[in-house]
């Protein structure tokens, strides 16, 4: 199963944001950007993004998964869009002193992981394959430019929830 190696994040785009810019914000490069996130004909207009979608960014470094907050979201949201819990998100995150205070940008580990998909996936097998429903999938995945249940192309990154 190619699980994305590396660090990823979860990104939500703001106005004025360009792939460029995330990519040397953040550490990844475009035309993973491109790949991971569908961001190409006929899905999409090449290199065209719009605030409030939701990218996979992913670098180098030890395998885990982060979520960028972004403006008035609360760590109990995130956890329900994760299928986590906050105290999981807490365990993951010990500077957090008050899990009723965050901050926009901050960056916040979470409890799953990226998925890479490959050709003859299918969306409904990914979620079998990984123990969640479908709906769970595409909720963590909600505002993901290029996503659709009926057709996933290789090389789109997919998060997966970790429910257990």
């Amino acid at each position: 199963m190619p699980i994305v190696d590396g660090k990823s994040f979860i990104y939500t785009v703001k106005p004025g944001d360009t792939l460029f810019n995330i990519a040397s914000n953040i550490g990844g490069t475009v035309p993973l950007l491109v790949e991971a996130n569908a961001v190409y004909p006929p899905i999409m207009d090449l290199y065209q993004i719009f605030p409030g979608q939701v990218l996979v960014v992913t670098t180098p470094g030890k395998k885990q998964v982060n979520h960028i907050v972004d403006i008035g979201e609360a760590l109990y949201q995130i956890a329900e869009r994760y299928s986590t819990t906050v105290e999981k998100i807490l365990e993951l995150n010990p500077q957090i002193e008050n899990p009723n205070v965050i901050f926009y940008n901050q960056v916040l580990q979470i409890p799953a992981q990226i998925y890479s998909v490959e050709p003859g996936d299918a969306f409904f097998q990914i979620a079998e394959r990984f123990g969640v429903s479908t709906s769970t999938l595409l909720m963590a995945n909600q505002n993901r430019p290029g996503l659709s249940p009926d057709v996933v192309y290789p090389g789109y990154q997919i998060i997966i929830p970790n429910t257990k």
